[in-house]
């Protein structure tokens, strides 16, 4: 581990930002504002978690701009169809290229996950049903594994139905504890109908963003000059004019969309703190944060050509002083999860502050039929997982 002196911070320097375009810049901006402005209100007033204030405002704010997507393309459509033959034919041709690539598609599960059937795991499925029976909501409808160090529950089609996706590697390297929380967390989001509202969000979102990026594609890319010529000065000043409705559509979904999906982080965070114990809950955080727990090990065993599952299985947990200082690291860097979550030592600090206690404890033969079931997926996985870390690696 790092050395690390306590009282002066030497050792624990936040990593240097990436070189980014200016509107990511501008997004993270915004995502972090949002998540001080709610850590400092959820930390005064814990109850207030229940009410997501722009969640509305963004679901909202986002069907109207679905419902006026269809009304601008055939506003476009008759004026193109006003033009001559061939430019008639160009433009309706770049426009269905345009449509394509925004419009809304049925979501599905990762295409490198493996659906567990039915009997393939059923002490899991009915370890998932008892979490989400304790967390009020229906289990979900598909069960998945992959080798990503993550879980997530996604909505399937148009939202009917929903999919739990387990990371292998993270299963693995968790404890029971952390597991029934992380799961819950997962079940939380369910609850509180995230994934619905946020697959709107998300098609709303990807609709504005691919315009701008279609009409001024170096806003997304690391910094250039635009105005190095006088060609460039006037190609950047038109580029300004015309992509500055979208842009303003973009980025006032992004400022409502930063709150209520942050506020809903904490929220699925707190729930699953009444299940599994705030205990858990922050314990599987701290080994989200970077490095993660067990993956320093597993690459290790990887390039040794050892049993990848075995080092996770074994991997040692960071040691208090060594948390710390991955807390202080993370507190100054803003380490999150994605763009919709908060930072990861202030999602941790919110669950020190109010602790509650859990009361979900399945009993350990359950536990050893789990652990069997998902040993037993591992194989086909194992040969994946070495491929993706060793071209990682180089």
């Amino acid at each position: 581990m790092p050395t690390w002196c306590e009282r002066c911070g030497k050792g624990a320097e936040p990593p240097a930002p990436l070189d980014s375009g200016r509107i990511y810049r501008a997004r993270q901006a915004l995502a972090r504002k949002a998540a001080t402005r709610l850590h400092q209100r959820l930390s005064e007033q814990p109850d207030s978690l229940a009410v997501i204030p722009s969640r509305r405002v963004a679901v909202a704010f986002s069907v109207a701009v679905l419902l006026a997507a269809p009304l601008v393309v055939l506003a476009l459509v008759w004026l193109i169809l006003q033009l001559g033959f061939y430019l008639k034919i160009l433009f309706l041709a770049v426009l269905a290229g345009i449509v394509l690539l925004i419009v809304p598609r049925p979501n599905r599960l990762p295409p490198e996950a493996t659906v567990l059937a039915p009997a393939e795991a059923p002490a899991l499925r009915d370890f998932v049903s008892q979490v989400a029976g304790a967390m009020g909501v229906r289990p979900p409808d598909a069960i998945a594994v992959d080798i990503d160090h993550n879980m997530s529950v996604v909505e399937l089609g148009y939202g009917r139905r929903t999919g739990l996706v387990i990371g292998l590697p993270l299963w693995t390297v968790l404890s029971w504890p952390e597991r029934t929380a992380t799961l819950a967390h997962e079940m939380g989001h369910l609850r509180g109908r995230d994934t619905r509202d946020g697959r709107l969000v998300f098609w709303a979102r990807r609709l504005l963003w691919t315009l701008v990026e279609l009409l001024w594609p170096d806003a997304l890319r690391p910094t250039r000059n635009a105005f190095s010529d006088a060609g460039g000065a006037i190609a950047a000043v038109l580029q300004h004019i015309i992509v500055a409705p979208f842009l303003a559509l973009a980025m006032t979904l992004e400022r409502l969309d930063a709150v209520q999906s942050q506020h809903a982080e904490y929220l699925a965070d707190r729930r699953a703190a009444q299940v599994a114990g705030s205990a858990a809950m922050t314990s599987a955080l701290a080994g989200l944060l970077p490095p993660q727990r067990g993956v320093t090990t597993m690459e290790r065993a990887i390039r040794q050509r050892e049993d990848p599952w075995r080092a996770l299985e074994q991997a040692p947990k960071p040691t208090d002083r060594e948390l710390r200082r991955r807390r202080a690291v993370c507190a100054s860097g803003e380490h999150q999860l994605g763009d919709s979550h908060p930072p990861t030592s202030m999602r941790i600090d919110l669950l020190e502050r109010h602790p509650v206690g859990g009361g979900l404890h399945p009993p350990s033969q359950t536990l050893r039929r789990i652990e069997e079931e998902m040993v037993a997926v591992r194989g086909p996985l194992t040969q994946r997982l070495r491929d993706t870390v060793l071209m990682r690696l180089g």
